[in-house]
Formats: C-alpha cells, sequence, structure tokens
C-alpha cells in the first residue's frame, strides 16, 4: 500500500486514516487525543512498556521493530525464555530470544546486541543465517495490545553452551522467569500440557532447523487472538469478516447469485424451519437455509452483534459462563439430509423420526465445532437407533 498516513486532529478525539494505491482514506478507527486505541490501549500504557522502544502507531497501538534469533544445537536443543504477564503472574509462555531495535539499527546486528543481552552469548553478525522469517505479531502484554514486525534470524551451535542473565534490564528481570536449553522431548510435552509457547511451530521446527535451513521463509503464524480482531475491525483499510457469524455477505457476482438461491429456498421451506426450532427451542435462537455451506450438512453461527461461539468457549474455559453465543443453525438446502428432513416433515412435525433428526443435525453442528453435547449417552443411542433401521 502507497501513501503516508494521516491525522485529523479535532478537540475530543482523533480520526486516523491512512490511503490505499488510489488515494481513497481508509478510516481505521476512533482514537483518543492522544492517539490510543480507546479499547485496546490504556492511558498508562507507557507505564508497562518501554516508551524509548514503543510507540503509538496509526492504528492507535504500540509499535516496535524488533529482530529474535532462533537459536539451536545440532541435537535440536533450542534456547528459550520464560516470562509472565506483568498484570497476571501466572500467566507464562515460552519465547525466542531478541528485542526491540534501536533507532536506526540494522536488524542482524540488533539480534546478535539482544542475544548477548539475554544470554551472555556473543556471535559475530555474519554467523546468523536468515532473516529464516518475517511476521507482523499482536500480543495483549499486562493490560496493554501491542503491534510488533518480527523479523527472525537461525544461529546453529554445536552443542549446549552456558548462559547468564548479567546484562538483563530491570524490566527484564521483573517478568522474564528463566533462560535455558529445552530439548525437542521438552518442548512437545510442554506444547501438549497446554504450555504457550511462541512462535507455536517451534516445536515442530526444531529438528528441522538443526539439520539446516533451506533458504525459503519459514512459517511461524501463531493462532488469531479474537480478542483482538473484535476490538481492531480491520487491518490495512481492509474489514475482518468472520465466517461463522452472521450472514456471510461476499460481493462477488457468484456469492449474490448464490444469496438469491438461497432466499428462495429459505421462503420455500419457512415452515420446514419453523417447526425445527419449535423442536430445538432455546437451544438456538434461529433455524435458518446457508449459503456458506458447501458439503457439510449443517453448521453453527453466532450472532452478529454478540460473543463468537469460539468466544463463548474461552470464556466457559475460564470458568466464566456468564457469556454466551446466540446460536443460528444454518442447514445446507443441496444437502441430501435436507431433502430427508422435508420428506420427514411431510408427515408431520410431531413425529418422533423427524424429532431425531433435527436433535441429531443440531448435535452435530455442536460437535463440528468442538462443543461436547449435552448428553451424549442419548446422541449415541439416536444414531444406533438410526443405524438399525
Amino acid at each position: 500500500m502507497t501513501g503516508a498516513p494521516g491525522s485529523i486532529d479535532r478537540a475530543t478525539d482523533r480520526r486516523t486514516e491512512r490511503t490505499d494505491g488510489a488515494g481513497t482514506p481508509a478510516i481505521l478507527g476512533r482514537l483518543t487525543s492522544d492517539g490510543r486505541h480507546p479499547v485496546l490501549v490504556p492511558e498508562d500504557w507507557d507505564q508497562y512498556l518501554n516508551a524509548s522502544e514503543w510507540s503509538l502507531g496509526g492504528d492507535g497501538l504500540p509499535f516496535r521493530t524488533a529482530a529474535r534469533v532462533l537459536v539451536v544445537t545440532r541435537k535440536a536443543d533450542m534456547l528459550l525464555l520464560v516470562g509472565h504477564d506483568a498484570a497476571d503472574p501466572d500467566h507464562t509462555w515460552v519465547f525466542t530470544p531478541g528485542g526491540g531495535l534501536r533507532p536506526g539499527e540494522d536488524p542482524r546486528a540488533g539480534a546478535v546486541r539482544e542475544l548477548a543481552e539475554e544470554s551472555g552469548i556473543d556471535v559475530a553478525p555474519s554467523d546468523l543465517e536468515g532473516p529464516v522469517a518475517h511476521r507482523e505479531a499482536v500480543f495483549r502484554f499486562a493490560t496493554v495490545t501491542c503491534r510488533q514486525d518480527e523479523i527472525f534470524f537461525l544461529l546453529r551451535l554445536p552443542a549446549r553452551c552456558p548462559v547468564d542473565r548479567e546484562s538483563w534490564t530491570d524490566l527484564e528481570r521483573d517478568v522474564v522467569d528463566s533462560i535455558a536449553w529445552w530439548s525437542p522431548h521438552d518442548l512437545r510435552v510442554a506444547q501438549e500440557s497446554g504450555r504457550e509457547i511462541y512462535p507455536v511451530r517451534l516445536p515442530a521446527l526444531a529438528e528441522e532447523l538443526a539439520a539446516g535451513w533451506s533458504g525459503e521463509p519459514l512459517d511461524l503464524t501463531d493462532p488469531v487472538d479474537e480478542f483482538t480482531i473484535e476490538a481492531l475491525h480491520e487491518y490495512e483499510g481492509k474489514s475482518f469478516q468472520s465466517i461463522s457469524r452472521g450472514d456471510l455477505d461476499l460481493e462477488d457476482a457468484e456469492s449474490q447469485e448464490e444469496k438469491k438461491e438461497t432466499e428462495k429456498v429459505a421462503k420455500e421451506s419457512s415452515d420446514l424451519l419453523k417447526d425445527i426450532k419449535e423442536v430445538l427451542g432455546d437451544k438456538v435462537a434461529e433455524v435458518k437455509v446457508s449459503s456458506r455451506l458447501k458439503s457439510s450438512a449443517v453448521c453453527l453461527v453466532a450472532d452478529e452483534q454478540g460473543p463468537s461461539l469460539s468466544m463463548e468457549q474461552t470464556f466457559a474455559d475460564m470458568d466464566n459462563p456468564m457469556f454466551k453465543a446466540k446460536r443460528i443453525l444454518e442447514i445446507n438446502p443441496h444437502h441430501p439430509l435436507f431433502q430427508r428432513l422435508t420428506k420427514l416433515h411431510e408427515g408431520g412435525k410431531d413425529g418422533q423420526e423427524f424429532k431425531d433428526y433435527c436433535d441429531l443435525l443440531y448435535t452435530q453442528a455442536l460437535l463440528i465445532e468442538g462443543i461436547l453435547p449435552e448428553n451424549p449417552v442419548e446422541f449415541a443411542d439416536k444414531i444406533a437407533k438410526l443405524m438399525a433401521r
């Protein structure tokens, strides 16, 4: 994208703009008077981050460029740090050596400096391979959501070597718990037990990197942080659109044609959809024919305005059942099961087989979303009865 960021300052708010290739303003969102994102960045953000390294970007998030080093031995042991959240000491994660670049600093030189400061390992810039990866990470630290441009280098060593913490800064001593060598087995076990490791592909990459780097950029993509996506809404002028919430309104001609066809089927099947909803009761807020499904028979989506299904699961895992998604059951009108439901419905909405099919479709949609049914035994019994017919 070309064009420089610009801003319009007002007394109480700042609306930040930048232009796309055609010079069209792309509104990123309403920021506070000091340029912060009003939801993701608290007023005292610079109490948690070093303001000499971080500055507010055009999206209102603190931003910096960082250099990181993947340090691996011939036996695929990796040098990693364990840190914790300053606002939540019980929240810990494992990560690679590295940190923010100084103004005008070359990334390779910065990687060498950061490695020496954090581990005591001194190497020459020419000892580093790469850059092997380049990614932009958005993450939360303390109460602040940050955006970091990360450049990764690779350092292969013959064997483990001693490390020390003598050059750690006061902030590092406050939030970093340890630096140590991890074997591939240790990494796999830690990740399988639920330990957060960033980048998440490190356990799978350790042995591959020990054998040498192919020269192809590494894929260090991490899972999407849905809380951040909910608050950001868009990136580089492109609005985020969830495929699992509300109506999937794609603007291409083929999608619009499919939408018209779906609306026609929905009108013709209104009684069927109403009676499926009646059978399922409060389990779903609505039953509708789907324009997003191609091969699957059914899916669950969330209402456009409320929390998503995955966010509901996140809160449930935190023992907070207060946030419930408004569940919408979508059925593929081109799937044979829809034709079967239509035939059963013609025999009467009170038929037991029709009710069983409705319940089974809903439970199937739950399982697809990774949600266990409330009564697995009942679900298994219904499946067994259908198989025996």
